[in-house]
Formats: structure tokens, C-alpha cells, sequence
């Protein structure tokens, strides 16, 4: 779904109101009373302070998607995308990628901060030798611009964010 929206949410809240109802009813979210500090806000979409607001304007983004109906591409070879969902601020991805895999030393201006479901594999930070191996639970982080590739040493599963996010990885 490619839409054009305006969100205006309270940060702390936002878990809640997925939790709650799954879909962030803006309408209920600007017209919430603010309420005190502690008070429980589970039976409205969300309750916001004017000073913790966010707002910010989306322009194409997808903003519910499964992992059993997203479109899957190939790139590296054995590397396996699906792009979850985006904005213009962020993306969600998540990978699976086959033993022997390579991702190639790139970049780009997008931040990059994953998670390892399961699989082992080892990042390379920079032309050099310098790295690590992530395993199951891990999380690992590359700044913007910064130069990093992967080699896949076990079937692995991951998501990323990148934030902006990378119009190369938006589905066409």
C-alpha cells in the first residue's frame, strides 16, 4: 500500500498502541487528553504530551506488511531480502542468507543497525581486516558512509533497519 500520510505519535507510547490495536488511529492520537504521568492509556489508540510529539510527512511508504506476503529479491547471490516496511525516515528488511554467501565491501548514507535471529555470520568494518562474528542475539551497527560487507559462515536469518531509508531496497 503506497500512501501519502502525516503521522503525529507520542514515542514512548508507540509500543503500546501497536500492542493495543495494532494500527495507530491518528484522528484518536490528536484529539487524546493528555494524562498524568502513570495513568494507563491501553483503552485509547494513544495519549500524547504537546511536548512529546513528533510529526513528520511520509511520502511513498508501506506501512503494513507480512513476511509471508512481501516480495522476496535476490542480491548477492544467496542473500535473500524482504522489505517489511518504510518511509522516507526508515526501512525494516529481513534477510536470509545461505552458507558461503557474500555481501561485497560497500556503503551508504543510510545507518544500518541489524539483529541476528539465527545463522552465524562475520562482518568486516572498513578495508581491513578489522570486524566480528554475529550469532544468534546479536546486534551490530554500521555509522553512515561507513565501508562494511559480510561472508555468511551458516545459514543465517537477520533484519536491518536503515534509517533513511535505501530507495534501491523500496519494492517496485
Amino acid at each position: 500500500m503506497v500512501q501519502r500520510v502525516i503521522r503525529v505519535i507520542n514515542v514512548i507510547d508507540l509500543l503500546d498502541v501497536i500492542a493495543v490495536s495494532g494500527v495507530i488511529d491518528v484522528r484518536r492520537v490528536i484529539d487524546a487528553p493528555t494524562e498524568p504521568k502513570g495513568v494507563s492509556t491501553r483503552s485509547q489508540a494513544a495519549t500524547i504530551a504537546p511536548a512529546q510529539k513528533i510529526a513528520f510527512e511520509e511520502k511513498d511508504m508501506v506501512e503494513l506488511s507480512s513476511l509471508q506476503s512481501a516480495k522476496t529479491e535476490e542480491g548477492p547471490d544467496g542473500v535473500f531480502r524482504t522489505t517489511l516496511s518504510y518511509g522516507d525516515q526508515a526501512m525494516l528488511c529481513h534477510f536470509n542468507a545461505k552458507q558461503g554467501a557474500r555481501i561485497p565491501l560497500h556503503n551508504h548514507p543510510a545507518v544500518q543497525s541489524g539483529f541476528l535471529i539465527k545463522g552465524k555470520v562475520k562482518f568486516q568494518r572498513g578495508e581491513g581486516p578489522e570486524g566480528f562474528i554475529a550469532e544468534p542475539g546479536s546486534s551490530y551497527f554500521f555509522g553512515p558512509n561507513e565501508f562494511h560487507g559480510a561472508e555468511v559462515l551458516e545459514d543465517s536469518e537477520f533484519v536491518e533497519v536503515f534509517s533513511p531509508m535505501r530507495p534501491e531496497y523500496a519494492p517496485q
